[in-house]
């Protein structure tokens, strides 16, 4: 056992780093000797004789795919610009079911009703940014060969409410022809939702908020698993300061088919037999990486509880279990 990350730098006589370095760092050391973290200690497992090959990059696996699929939706669509959100992008590229969005609010299906909620909390924030960064490394490879480009759009909904003229309804039995008979109702207003893009004054204002929130919360940041509520939360006070009906993202990608068109002819060929075939095979590899990643993570609170390091929470004991199940109802696609 080594007593933190420095001393085990002064062993290995490597520059003590930190941030994206000292990943990389942690990352590389695994093809030379196995080892637990427990709390700021490294427990050494086992040396190995010869280095591990150095692994490719997890997310390379899933690029191609990606890239795939949508080139081949883009070459169906007229024009060259097409504005999506990212569960649209999801669902389209087979990352996820149907269910996985209708339950993210609302747990509705009777299937997760029998999970507690932490664990099914701690399921879509695990998944939501497994699959968002999945997916943003697909769009960067494609954006970097100036295959498309993107940007992100807030977009803000705002009800509307819109009056209709008073009616007038004649009485049945009357037998005049006198339009006044009759009793006059004033007209329910019609409700219209407005989306549009928000400002750069609008983002700032959102900003704020979101900061206010945070706050509320005591985080720093957007807390892991708890997504959801952090976004409900910024919407209710949206629409209790700006009367907002809530904010979300989209994705405008524009895309050239006259430079995409060897790539497109390609994909056209490759997916008019192979399309589900991609698909299924994305879904299957994100479903294996989260079971890994619930693996990893399992095992690092399990350490930290061993060793009587502090844990904010101790995983249940079906954790791996549930995660796995919930990983085959809203991710696995048939």
């Amino acid at each position: 056992m080594v007593k933190n990350y420095k001393a085990l730098c002064g062993l290995l006589e490597e520059k003590v780093t930190d941030g994206n370095g000292k990943k990389a760092q942690l990352q590389d050391w695994q093809r030379y000797f196995e080892f637990e973290r427990a709390g700021h200690k490294f427990i050494i497992k086992k040396v190995y004789d010869k280095p591990l090959p150095k692994a490719i990059h997890e997310n390379s696996i899933y690029i191609k795919a990606i890239e795939l699929l949508l080139m081949a939706e883009l070459a169906k669509r007229p024009g060259n610009r097409c504005v999506l959100s990212k569960t649209q992008l999801f669902s389209m590229l087979g990352m996820i079911n149907d269910r996985y969005y209708a339950n993210k609010r609302n747990r509705t299906a009777k299937e997760l009703k029998q999970y507690d909620e932490w664990q099914v909390s701690h399921f879509y924030g695990r998944a939501n940014h497994k699959l968002s960064q999945i997916l943003f490394s697909a769009l960067n490879s494609m954006k970097r060969r100036c295959l498309i480009d993107y940007e992100e759009k807030m977009v803000i909904i705002e009800k509307l409410e819109m009056p209709v003229e008073d009616v007038c309804v004649k009485d049945s039995h009357s037998s005049s022809g006198d339009d006044s008979d009759g009793e006059v109702y004033q007209g329910k207003p019609q409700i219209e939702y407005l989306h549009r893009f928000a400002t750069a004054r609008e983002k700032k204002d959102i900003l704020d908020v979101q900061q206010m929130v945070l706050k509320e919360m005591g985080k720093d940041k957007i807390p892991f698993n708890n997504v959801d509520e952090f976004y409900a939360r910024v919407n209710q006070k949206l629409n209790e300061i700006y009367g907002w009906s809530y904010v979300y993202k989209e994705y405008e990608i524009i895309y050239s088919k006259t430079y995409m068109e060897q790539d497109i002819e390609i994909v056209k060929q490759e997916i008019k037999d192979k399309l589900q075939q991609s698909k299924t095979e994305l879904n299957s590899n994100i479903i294996d990486a989260l079971s890994k990643q619930a693996e990893r993570l399992l095992q690092k609170n399990r350490s930290h509880e061993e060793w009587g390091c502090n844990s904010k929470y101790v995983y249940p004991y079906d954790y791996l279990e549930v995660q796995n199940d919930l990983a085959e109802f809203l991710l696995r696609i048939k």
